[in-house]
């Protein structure tokens, strides 16, 4: 069984504190889905309704490219395949901010790419290609689907290079039926153009559908990795899938394809077809090292000498909010949608936006990145200060009516029932709300699971060092933080004020249940949301300390035990 995912951990520690929260005020006064391999519609794909098969697909045996297959031609045997011998060759494109080796060799152009940016470089000095194919794969594989195909196509085909800078890399492939050109170049960023030409030679009609797989290498899983492919079905609309999820066999979404794409935590590999696709399909390789996820475009009949180009806008690097929210080579991407808010979605992604300009402002004021995390959570507390001061106002009022809760509690204590008729009336002769506490703690939530979300995929962390941390994305390798945070906690639950009516085994048990429970979730997140949860942590503690003390000036409440 695999590990939590972040987003399980995230639900898992809502569920834990609403069952403590829960135990705690049980002692208290309680106030039809389309086979890509089947042959395609030739109407518009607008039509066709987004659906999902959940469960693997049964593919016809004539289609290509399964994993596991051996495959040498796509479609009808061939009448006369022309044969060139070509050599493989790779060639190097560069961006300010990327490098892709692109080559010739069967299995897809794009063989590699390299971030420039200095917080992607490895041990080695050079960026991590984070496609991770290992050098034996390629990515944007070039083919067609089998049943709705009239020509054959041979995967297995090195292809002819062409002399044409202005597309960058170009290779061609060519048949006395047909003509496939593809070329792909650079624009900016991490942003890429690749297009495909496809030409009728032959006297005769041509049917073909065509097909785009993109790969990505899959990481060991556990806590700190993310492996997804995503099929974007517009408004919003997005299906992912993690390699479980194709473990027993292809996925396929149906309907109009944005945009595909497989990804890990921090950088995407995105393919943006100029006119939506039809079909999205998601499977493993066979040995289980590579997430593959599909495009397939309508079925199109091209007559004697006509042809058709199919293009498409490429994203390869890093999930950089600004960079996503820019892709402008097809209208209308939101490549933005590719970064995980969690589950409470709209909520999440729009106070974490707005925090992570706040974090990225502080960053260009102090040059660090752990400095602008422990600013932005002392902005987060003033925000919410109003908050927190009632409920620490709540519990100070609390504290001081103690005595006479604990006397009531003395007298009435066999009979519950004017116990709570005592209390209630004490609780309305002071003013006092027991439950005023937790109201704050609610309304803050949405912010703390905003933080929670958007602090393990801000991208500029990665790698990035703070104080004793070599990168805060990676979990404190000495304890430091989850063991401080545990101390700090502790201390908290000690100073603050335990309801009279509450169980004394029971406030026992929550001093140690909680800083035991968050120290040990601290272990398993990235360290820099480990900043921003002990400076939190540290700032409460300091605030309710202060709220708390004593008030000499304040006279002693008058007992009304007795009345």
């Amino acid at each position: 069984m695999s590990e939590m995912t972040f987003n399980q951990r995230l639900w898992l520690t809502m569920l834990l504190c609403a069952g403590i929260i829960a135990l705690s005020s049980t002692f208290s006064p309680p106030p039809v889905a389309e086979n890509a391999g089947e042959t395609a519609d030739t109407s518009d794909a607008a039509s066709v309704d987004s659906q999902r098969v959940v469960g693997a697909l049964q593919q016809p045996s004539a289609e290509p490219g399964e994993p596991g297959e051996q495959v040498g031609l796509v479609g009808r045997p061939p009448g006369e395949v022309a044969t060139l011998a070509v050599d493989v060759v790779t060639r190097q494109l560069s961006t300010d901010a990327l490098t892709v080796d692109l080559t010739n060799a069967a299995g897809g152009i794009l063989a590699a790419v390299e971030p420039l940016a200095e917080q992607f470089r490895g041990e080695d000095g050079r960026g991590v290609d984070f496609l991770g194919l290992g050098g034996t794969r390629q990515s944007l594989e070039l083919g067609f689907d089998a049943s709705a195909t009239d020509f054959a196509y041979p995967l297995a085909a090195d292809l002819e290079v062409l002399d044409d800078a202005a597309k960058g890399f170009s290779v061609r492939w060519r048949s006395t039926e047909v003509e496939i050109r593809q070329a792909f170049w650079l624009e900016r960023g991490y942003e890429a153009s690749y297009e495909v030409r496809v030409v009728n030679r032959s006297p005769l009609p041509q049917r073909h559908r065509l097909r785009l797989r993109s790969r990505y290498g899959v990481e060991e899983q556990n806590q700190f990795t993310v492996n997804r492919a995503l099929c974007h079905l517009g408004e919003g609309a997005l299906e992912e899938f993690s390699p479980d999820d194709v473990e027993d066999g292809p996925q396929t979404v149906s309907g109009k394809v944005r945009w595909a794409a497989v990804d890990s935590r921090y950088f995407l590999h995105a393919v943006v077809p100029e006119m939506p696709a039809t079909t999205c399909q998601v499977a493993a390789s066979e040995d289980g090292a590579l997430l593959e996820n599909t495009l397939f475009g309508p079925a199109v009949m091209l007559e004697p000498g006509e042809q058709r180009v199919y293009r498409f806008g490429v994203y390869l690097g890093a999930k950089e909010q600004s960079r996503l929210g820019a892709f402008s080579l097809v209208d209308g991407a939101h490549l933005e949608d590719a970064v995980d808010w969690g589950w409470f979605g709209a909520t999440s992604r729009y106070l974490g936006r707005w925090m992570l300009k706040l974090l990225r402002f502080f960053h260009e004021f102090t040059g660090s990145w752990g400095v602008a995390i422990l600013l932005l959570t002392v902005v987060v507390k003033a925000l919410t200060l109003p908050l927190t001061l009632k409920q620490i106002g709540s519990m100070k009022r609390m504290r001081e009516i103690q005595p006479e809760m604990a006397a009531l509690k003395e007298k009435y204590g066999a009979d519950k029932v004017k116990l709570q008729q005592e209390m209630q009336a004490l609780w309305s002769r002071t003013g006092v709300n027991p439950l005023a506490g937790c109201l704050p703690a609610l309304v803050q939530m949405p912010i703390w699971i905003a933080l929670y979300a958007m602090l393990p995929t801000v991208v500029e962390l990665y790698h990035e060092p703070f104080l004793w941390l070599a990168d805060l994305t990676r979990p404190d390798p000495y304890y430091a933080l989850p063991l401080a945070m545990g101390g700090l906690m502790f201390l908290q639950t000690r100073i603050q004020p335990t309801p009279a009516t509450q169980d004394p085994m029971q406030a026992k048990m929550m001093q140690w249940m909680l800083p035991g429970f968050f120290t040990f979730m601290l272990l398993m997140v990235p360290s820099g949301l480990g900043v921003y949860m002990l400076s939190n942590v540290l700032l409460s503690l300091i605030q309710t300390a202060i709220q708390l003390r004593p008030d000499k000036n304040k006279k002693p409440a008058v007992d009304t035990a007795s009345s």
